[in-house]
């Protein structure tokens, strides 16, 4: 019988393609005691068809569309292994992956979570887009206030831990796994293994792709920030009132945050070459949040032009940062 169990699990919906990259990845990653599950949310593409190839190898649940986050909660709920492994829908995982994450959590009984290093690839080329990494060793609260020192797909944790901070809540449509570790390091300690384990796929139908989508999640970033700030106080009725008024219920400074990342979010649109969603973006913030921070001047047609002629993503991406805390000195917002 194996000496620890682990749940790992995957959540598809409509990315029937993608499949069989991510699940051959999970078997390969598997160790003793690994219970694999796919669940397909609904899907109207051929995912549950195409899943019915790996009956016996792994568990397979399909199911009415539930979104992301109350699938996982459903699934967590009846789950009795010790620790709990995610991997995104379309992404890849290397096969010491959970070998290795295991090894570091069984060791320090004190850790409630491990992530690792991952790569951003283009789904369609294989490229690299950028990396994710982070100085090995412990997380603290301090570690998550600017974003995640990894990807959410990457991270294995405790179960113990996870139910006594209540576990994801389905509250949170996007940014939920930040809301958790940050509930979950108010109970032990976090880990980062700086070892590249994971394959992050960027795929056109998520949220780097998709202004609405990155709204959104900017949304739930904040409202996780901000409830960490707080100490949870008045969850239940912050939480709600987020659903129902969107950003009218954070804090201006809040808005104000939420307002230059969407910026950010707007240059980087553009140079990806992205410039349908780069205008829906623009309209966002015009219309929603008082004005576009960074404006398309010289250095931002400058900008454009660099992604256009194909400069490094990573040179590209470096280069957006400079000339974006160049203008936020002066912390003005424009309307173009």
């Amino acid at each position: 019988m194996p000496k620890h169990t682990i749940t790992f699990a995957t959540f598809f919906y409509n990315r029937a393609a993608e499949l069989d990259v991510t699940v051959q990845s999970m078997i390969a990653a598997s160790v003793p005691g690994t219970r694999i599950v796919v669940v397909d949310d609904g899907s109207t593409d051929d995912t549950a068809e195409r899943l019915s190839k790996y009956a016996g190898s792994v568990e397979v649940m399909v199911q009415k569309n539930k979104g992301f986050t109350q699938s996982v909660v459903d699934l967590l709920q009846v789950a009795d292994s010790e620790f709990v492994a995610i991997c995104g829908s379309g992404d890849i995982c290397h096969p010491e992956r959970l070998k290795a994450q295991l090894e570091q959590l069984v060791s320090d009984p004190g850790l409630v979570f491990c992530g690792t290093a991952s790569r951003n690839l283009d789904a369609r080329t294989g490229r690299v887009i950028d990396t994710q990494v982070f100085a090995e060793g412990e997380l603290r609260h301090l570690d998550f206030m600017d974003s995640p020192p990894f990807t959410h797909g990457s991270v294995m944790f405790r179960m113990d831990a996870f139910r006594a901070v209540g576990g994801y809540d389905a509250r949170f449509k996007f940014s939920q796994d930040w809301d958790l570790w940050l509930r979950m390091l108010s109970v032990g300690r976090g880990y980062f293994l700086n070892r590249f384990l994971y394959d992050r796929r960027v795929l056109a139908d998520g949220a780097s792709f998709n202004a609405q989508k990155a709204e959104e999640q900017l949304l739930y970033k904040h409202a996780a920030l901000h409830l960490h700030r707080a100490g949870q106080v008045g969850r239940d009725e912050f939480l709600l009132a987020v659903q129902h008024e969107k950003s009218g219920a954070l804090p201006p400074a809040l808005r104000h945050e939420i307002r230059r990342d969407l910026s950010t979010r707007y240059i980087k649109l553009i140079l990806g070459g992205h410039a349908g969603e780069a205008s829906k973006a623009r309209t966002i913030l015009l219309e929603r949040h008082g004005g576009v921070e960074f404006p398309l001047g010289p250095v931002g047609g400058m900008l454009a032009l660099a992604g256009k002629a194909g400069m490094n993503f990573q040179v590209l991406g470096r280069l957006a940062r400079w000339a974006i805390s160049v203008y936020r000195r002066t912390r003005k917002v424009v309307s173009e």
